[in-house]
């Protein structure tokens, strides 16, 4: 029998990454260690805005890391970690560039 490509190991990572950092949005919301204006939206909708967009892009960016870096190790790799890495970091930018837009988005609201 073949090993599963996905498990459930892999997906608590990228459940736990979106719920830390909207508990830290929530928390520290932008503007709250520093002299400018602070988020003209409440701090709870900032957080699940954050989290939503960073649930939806996590996880399957973590499926897509388990299943290169198992396939790396079926096919014999001798860096089946390095090729895992690649895919995360490829799908990291989108979720950043993502992530800076919704940020923008929230704090030129008007009140």
């Amino acid at each position: 029998m073949p090993a599963p490509i996905f498990t459930l190991a892999d997906l608590w990572p990228s459940l736990l990454q979106p719920l830390l950092l909207a508990l830290f949005l929530a928390l520290f919301p932008p503007g709250a260690f520093s002299h400018h204006k602070a988020v003209k939206t409440s701090r709870w909708r900032l957080a699940a805005g954050v989290f939503v967009v960073v649930f939806l892009l996590a996880v399957p960016a973590s499926l897509v890391k388990a299943a290169f870096q198992r396939g790396a190790v079926a096919a014999g790799s001798d860096h089946p970690v390095l090729i895992g890495y690649a895919a995360g970091f490829a799908i990291l930018l989108p979720t950043l560039a993502v992530l800076f837009i919704l940020l923008r988005r929230f704090r030129s609201r008007p009140v």
